[in-house]
């Protein structure tokens, strides 16, 4: 169990029941990287056209290691903008409603790595192509993922914080200093 005096207050009051720390911001951008590799090898590891489960396995591994890093600066890159959608969003309280930006911007986000990619190489844009399926699935699913992961930490901590008055206001409370 920490001690009580380790415990940061939270950000969270009653007029901005959905505002977050940096470093809560930074979990989720964290937890939205890393659920994206995952699904992303997951889709390609299982994709039909993979030649089969070790095939797959192979090609999943291939793809992570490019994966890893070019998402990572996509990560990088986006942070600041979803940082400014979140801020802009901190006053509105429902969940679902964060669910489904977080997955619009996901979307958009992956469908413009798509379109700088068909750039690059010079090629059009196949739907059917399991680099664009995956890379929109993938996006469209790791933003509200690594979000919800981070809220649900903050929530966590939100708890202990009303468990401890003394630390500060907490959602739990209202946002009401004790």
């Amino acid at each position: 169990m920490s001690d009580p005096e380790d415990v940061e207050p939270s950000p969270r009051t009653a007029e901005e029941p959905m505002a977050f720390t940096r470093d809560e911001f930074l979990r989720g951008v964290m937890a939205s990287w890393i659920a994206f590799n995952l699904v992303w090898v997951a889709f390609i590891v299982f994709w039909p056209g993979s030649g089969g489960p070790l095939a797959g396995l192979l090609f999943g591994f291939v793809y992570l290691l490019a994966s890893a890093p070019a998402s990572g600066v996509v990560t990088a890159v986006f942070a600041y903008p979803v940082c400014i959608i979140g801020r802009t969003m901190r006053r509105r309280r429902g969940v679902s409603l964060h669910v489904a930006v977080h997955a619009l911007v996901g979307t958009v986000i992956g469908g413009l790595v798509i379109g700088v990619v068909a750039l690059w190489f010079r090629q059009g844009i196949d739907v059917l192509n399991p680099f664009v399926l995956s890379t929109l699935l993938s996006a469209t699913v790791a933003l509200p993922l690594g979000w919800a992961w981070a809220y649900c930490r903050a929530r966590r901590s939100d708890a202990q914080v009303s468990r401890h008055p003394s630390v500060g206001p907490s959602l739990a409370d209202g946002g009401a200093a004790s």
